[in-house]
């Protein structure tokens, strides 16, 4: 239930990733200075997430700053990468255990 559990979080952060992607892009900053880095970082990004499949109801408007969808991107990343070392992890073992 766990592993279920945990796909779940990183499908979800990837579908999160590919809404932020298709969003609108930011405009690239001019040359960085203290102040304009800080509005990049405070600048608020909704990204729309469709509601699932064979409903109508459950749409979503999704907003958060630019630095908190670095640090939900960064999350999904190093989730999905936990996991595929699980799976990369539990299919060696799985084949040591039948090789004896």
């Amino acid at each position: 239930m766990r592993v279920f559990r945990n796909f779940v979080v990183a499908v979800s952060g990837l579908l999160v990733v590919a809404g932020a992607a298709m969003a609108q892009p930011v405009a690239p900053a001019p040359a960085a200075s203290d102040e304009s880095v800080t509005v990049s970082e405070n600048r608020i990004m909704c990204v729309h997430q469709d509601a699932p499949t064979g409903s109508r109801l459950g749409a979503k408007k999704i907003c958060h700053t630019n630095a908190q969808w670095r640090t939900i991107h960064a999350n999904a990343e190093q989730d999905m990468l936990h996991m595929q070392d699980r799976m990369d992890n539990s299919m060696e073992g799985a084949a040591l255990n039948a090789g004896h």
